[in-house]
């Protein structure tokens, strides 16, 4: 019963965080600079995050910190680039196909694609735990604890850098 009753408040925190509305004929604008220029900031400081907290609380060396950079770099490259790899797969319905590239590149300059959000918090969670536990797991003793911290610090990360974008950057429907 505590498990139906505990799924059930999950979904009521969770309906706000992702219903939208809907903006026929509109798109997103940005009323302040675009976003994208903070990424590089983003990244360095979302992999220096995600390494000192996986190697920190997972007791890795100073020498072997190496592999662990690597899979966490990996493994953000992965979970940043999906959404693109997807809209580039999918099949575009009563429109001429005009090949995956063109979709990318026509689908980024239509939607905010950098508004980080629910989506890409759950496209980071996908993609990049797999990489990372799987690469990880067999140097770890404590391989719950592991899992854990990447699932934390991306969670942690990915609200930060969305908070900061919402501060630092305004836009409109």
């Amino acid at each position: 019963m505590k498990h139906k009753r505990f799924g059930l408040v999950v979904v009521l925190i969770s309906l706000p965080l992702l219903s939208t509305v809907a903006f026929a004929n509109s798109s997103w604008g940005w009323l302040t600079d675009d976003p994208r220029i903070m990424l590089p900031w983003a990244i360095s400081g979302t992999l220096a995050v995600e390494v000192f907290a996986v190697c920190f609380f997972n007791r890795f060396r100073l020498g072997d910190i190496m592999l662990p950079s690597a899979v966490i770099a990996l493994g953000n490259l992965l979970s940043f680039l999906t959404p693109y790899l997807i809209i580039g797969i999918m099949p575009v319905i009563f429109e001429e196909d005009p090949g995956f590239f063109a979709r990318i590149e026509y689908e980024v300059s239509r939607h905010p694609f950098y508004i980080v959000g629910i989506a890409f918090l759950l496209f980071t969670l996908v993609v990049e735990i797999p990489v990372v536990y799987f690469s990880l797991r067999k140097r770890v003793k404590n391989r719950r604890a592991l899992l854990l911290c990447i699932a934390i610090s991306n969670v942690f990360t990915t609200g930060a850098v969305a908070l900061i974008e919402r501060i630092t950057y305004k836009g409109s429907w």
